[in-house]
């Protein structure tokens, strides 16, 4: 998942920005079984996304702790939440944090247990353990295994394509929207599904299209469990990757390609517009607006913009391609690792800059910010339009971090 050996392992630093989405299967409930301190941070981050009545908190003390048995708090646990809430949830999610890496328990003997218990009522465990970031299975990771671990083959298929690792819905104006239909396909993602069956539908479509690289280990299981194959295409802002997904998707649906003809010219010039108003403006790319930095840094290098710094906390191993390129032809462009805990030592004057993501913004006190929307997701071409509008407007305004600090204190 991440290369662990270009940075040095060292203490961290955390930017005060918010908090991720997480998405939610409809008609299910969390059970989130951790000491309070941990259960605070999700009880904020559901009460910020109007989710909070589908969380509830199993809180272990101490004692809890050190017999080693908490375990059997959440068989009675899970009693109490069904008798208490006024739906049944068809399942229920049971998320266990770091300290359980400590005690070691058996999830699948927790599962078989709860299943015997309660044999009309669906579960699942995930594992939410934030030190394990540089593990195989970092804590996005898991969840999305999780979520669509949930599904089970039917045996029917129909003309559908699944969009997989998304956390936030795709935005209406995607031309995805438009050249999956005139391939024949409709469009399927868990934030549309209004009810747990149609998220079960999910199981019957043809292809499961991976738009974030913490979506592929799902995209396997679901090829082997399901029947579903999957094309790797995480989101892309270079124009020849977008287009080859496109092709890639009519191929294996065995359809002819796509007329892109139109989307192509519209987005070469809003990129070339972008590029003469920007007029030479300094450019940071960090991880904290993109999973993929160096792949994106590429990109409008390549469309001409004057890109300086690269932030980045973990390299993904899909974006080392371009991390090595950057190494070996623009050794000037300097590359930054945004987690060092002496980062915000760094005496770089850049402040006259556009940084794309807060994290490099705040870190060297730019004027201008781009920060890409966490409640919607925007895909392939709307994907560049969407950053070249955001980069026109951010050059036009000022940071104003003080009320970003505000309303981190707030969360």
């Amino acid at each position: 998942m991440y290369n662990t050996t270009v940075f040095e392992s060292t203490l961290h630093y955390f930017n005060p920005r918010r908090m991720h989405k997480r998405v939610h299967i409809p008609e299910s409930h969390r059970l989130h079984v951790a000491p309070s301190a941990c259960g605070r941070r999700f009880s904020i981050m559901a009460y910020r996304d109007n989710n909070k009545q589908n969380l509830s908190h199993l809180f272990i003390s101490e004692d809890d702790v050190v017999s080693g048995c908490y375990e059997d708090l959440i068989p009675d646990a899970v009693e109490e939440l069904l008798n208490t809430l006024a739906t049944r949830p068809r399942v229920i999610m049971i998320d266990v944090t770091c300290i359980d890496d400590l005690l070691g328990t058996d999830h699948d003997a927790l599962l078989s247990l709860l299943t015997h218990r309660f044999p009309d009522q669906k579960f699942t465990v995930c594992h939410i353990n934030p030190i394990a970031m540089d593990g195989k299975l970092p804590p996005m990771v898991n969840i999305q295994n999780k979520n669509y671990g949930l599904l089970d083959r039917t045996g029917k298929k129909d003309n559908a394509v699944n969009l997989v690792g998304n956390i936030a819905p795709l935005v209406r104006e995607c031309e995805i929207l438009e050249i999956l239909p005139g391939l024949g396909m409709r469009v399927r993602q868990i934030q549309d599904c209004q009810t747990f069956d149609e998220f079960l539908s999910m199981a019957e479509s043809r292809l499961n299209l991976v738009v974030t690289p913490m979506a592929q280990i799902a995209a396997e299981q679901m090829l082997e469990a399901l029947g579903i194959p999957f094309l790797f295409a995480p989101s892309s802002y270079k124009l020849a990757e977008i287009v080859q997904v496109y092709h890639d998707i009519a191929a294996v649906l065995g359809v002819d390609k796509p007329d892109l003809s139109g989307y192509l010219a519209q987005t070469r010039e809003k990129i070339e517009k972008t590029r003469q108003h920007l007029a030479n403006l300094p450019i940071v790319v960090d991880s904290s607006s993109t999973r993929m930095p160096f792949s994106l840094a590429k990109a409008l290098l390549d469309y001409g913009f004057n890109v300086k710094m690269i932030f980045d906390a973990m390299i993904l191993n899909c974006d080392m391609p371009d991390y090595e390129w950057f190494k070996k032809n623009r050794p000037d462009i300097m590359i930054a690792d945004a987690q060092r805990f002496d980062l915000v030592k760094m005496n770089i004057q850049l402040q006259e800059c556009l940084c794309i993501g807060f994290d490099s913004a705040y870190t060297l006190g730019a004027k201008h910010l781009v920060e890409l929307p966490m409640d919607e997701f925007s895909y392939g071409f709307h994907a560049i339009d969407v950053l070249m509008t955001m980069m026109n407007e951010a050059c036009e305004t000022t940071v104003d971090y003080k009320a970003i600090l505000k309303e981190s204190e707030n969360w």
